[in-house]
Order: structure tokens, then sequence, then C-alpha cells
């Protein structure tokens, strides 16, 4: 009985032996790049401080959109909640994507490099014409769009001044917020694409900037969106100051205790 449990135990053994191996190897490769680290940490730093930033202000972005729209913006809440949820999709995908980066190991003395196929400069340089086309047609999209709405609001039509004023309010909230949101991504994927062109590398913290101003375009156009909306800025205001009349009765009752503390017990 014993003879024949001696096969399994052997085979059973000599797996755990080897996955001990396979296991002791890969917890050996698992260090990480000293030449990185000094930027991986600031990189790891900034992100976690935006996260916690960005996250609540594009959250409230969303909770304004449903609960505290204007009747006249009603029947445009499916465009603005759309909006809103893939800008603070792409906030949390820059913001929280850095998590799995503290993980990775520092692969290059563990990895074969001599089946790497590495991109010949001008091959590469094709991507940059895919995205210029994208930028192209989306500026030009919201160019004849601009346009249009600008042709519509001077047309001679019977309206009255009231609407007329409250269209060109519509029509410039409109701008900024497809203008500002798309310049705090545009402007540091063209510095990033003069930094690759020219070959800059060398300066990482340029790149944590550049990566960290693309990572809050949500949560600024959510303050444009804010301050440029009647109803969300009147919300925004109640909540300040009902946040300090809070304040202020606390203060006051927590000064009259303190009087009341003081009195001499007779």
């Amino acid at each position: 009985m014993h003879s024949s449990r001696l096969p399994a135990t052997l085979i059973i053994g000599g797996a755990l032996y080897i996955s001990g191996l396979f296991t002791r190897k890969i917890f050996v490769a698992m260090i990480y790049c000293p030449s990185i680290n000094a930027y991986l940490e600031q990189y790891i730093l900034i992100m976690r401080i935006l996260s916690a930033v960005t996250l609540p202000v594009d959250c409230f972005g969303i909770y304004c959109i449903l609960y505290q729209s204007c009747s006249q913006i009603k029947e445009y809440n499916h465009l603005l909640l759309m909006y809103q949820g893939l800008a603070t999709a792409l906030d949390s995908l820059l913001n929280l994507g850095f998590i799995p980066l503290a993980n990775y190991t520092c692969a290059a003395e563990v990895i074969d490099t001599s089946f790497s196929l590495i991109f010949d400069r001008s091959k590469m340089m094709q991507l940059l014409y895919v995205a210029s086309a994208e930028i192209l047609f989306t500026i030009i999209s919201c160019v004849i769009m601009i346009k249009l709405a600008y042709t519509a609001l001077h047309q001679k039509e019977a309206i009255s001044e009231k609407t007329k004023n409250m269209q060109k309010r519509f029509q410039r909230s409109l701008v900024l917020q497809i203008v500002i949101p798309f310049a705090v991504i545009a402007l540091p994927a063209i510095i990033a694409n003069f930094m690759i062109i020219h070959e800059y590398y060398e300066v990482q913290t340029i790149w944590t900037s550049l990566v960290a101003i693309i990572s809050i375009h949500g949560m600024i156009g959510t303050l444009v969106s804010t301050s440029q909306n009647q109803c969300y800025r009147s919300f925004v205001l109640r909540l300040i100051c009902k946040r300090m009349a809070l304040v202020r009765v606390s203060n006051e009752e927590h000064a009259k205790s303190q009087r009341s503390y003081s009195t001499p017990q007779t």
C-alpha cells in the first residue's frame, strides 16, 4: 500500500520542487529598475493626488447633469451625460491606470531581446499622420458647428430678445466647453510629439507634467460647465452658502458653550 503511493508522492514532490524553483526565479527577477525608480515614484505620487481631486469633481458634474439641470437643457441631458461620462472614464484611466505600473519588473535583464522588433523612425511617424487626421477632422467639425450656430443666431426671425440672449449664452458656453478641454488635451499632445520628433527623451519631469495636464481635462471641463450654466452655478453657490452657514452656527454654539463653562457657578 505504501509502495503504491510512492510514485505519486515522488511526482507531487518533484512538481512542488520545480514550481518552487520557478517561483523563486520569478521573485528574484521582480526587481525595480534603479534608473527609473525616482521618476516612477514621482509619477505615482502625482497621479494619486490627481485621482483624489479629479474623480470627485467629475462625479459632482455627473450629479449636476442628472439632478440639477434646468428645464431648458433637459432634452440635451443625454449628450451632456455622455460627454461627462467619457471625460470621467479618461481621467480615471490616466489617473488610476498607473497602479499596475508599480508592479512592473525590470525586464531588461530577464527578457531576450534578440527577437524584438525595433520600428524605424520613418515608420513610427506614420502614427502621427493618423493622429493629425483625427485632430483635423475634430477641429473642422467644431468650426462647422460653431459657424452654423452663429448663422442661426443672426437670422432675422420673430424671436424675442430674451430668447436670443439665452441662445447666445448657450452658444458661448458650448464653445468654451468644447475649446478649453480640447486645448488641455491637444496642447500637451503637440508638445509631446514635438519632443519625440526632436528626440527629447531624457526630461522625465516634462513627460510626467504633460500626462498630468491631460489627465485633468475632465475636471477642467466640469469646472467650465459649472461656471457657464446658471443652474449648476446656483447649486454650487447654495452649497457653499449652506456650508458657511453651518460653520457659522457651529462656531456660535461653540462660543456659547465656552462662555457657559467660563461663567462661575453661584
